[in-house]
């Protein structure tokens, strides 16, 4: 029962790492174009950019903790982790499990930074005066 149980987790984990990896960009350029449009609030682009940073960066800081015998670069291991036919079966199971170094990283990373979001945006300026100030709209204090 705890084996079938972390197995899936285990898969959970790697199918929410790819799901990440596809979906953060898309929902950052969509934002980010919707917000040159029409000048909006900032706070969702805000957050995507949050998470999308954060999992390129706790992917980096996994893929930096992979086994120092393993030279191939992120992008052959990643093709050496789908395709047997070139670099054989024995090559491409360790692909696979150097390839979760950098999934398992990112999906950490983006924990992080949609933890850190709420206090993120907290103290971002955000162009307006602080709630409670005496100041108007042209930037005087009455």
């Amino acid at each position: 029962m705890g084996q079938s149980l972390s197995a899936l987790a285990f898969q959970v984990v790697i199918l929410a790492a790819l799901l990440l990896m596809v979906v953060l960009p898309i929902v950052f350029f969509i934002l980010f174009v919707e917000r040159r449009r029409s000048r909006g609030g900032r706070g969702s682009l805000t957050v995507a950019g949050l998470l999308l940073l954060g999992f390129l960066l706790g992917g980096s800081i996994g893929w930096a903790n992979r086994p120092n015998a393993w030279t191939m670069p992120l992008w052959q291991t990643a093709q050496a982790s789908v395709d047997s036919d070139q670099y054989g079966h024995p090559l491409e199971s360790q692909a696979e499990r150097v390839v979760l170094y950098f999934l398992f990283g990112g999906v950490l990373g983006v924990a992080a930074a949609a933890l850190a979001a709420p206090l993120i945006l907290r103290y971002l300026p955000t162009g307006r005066p602080p709630s409670g100030s005496s100041a108007s709209a042209s930037g005087r204090c009455t």
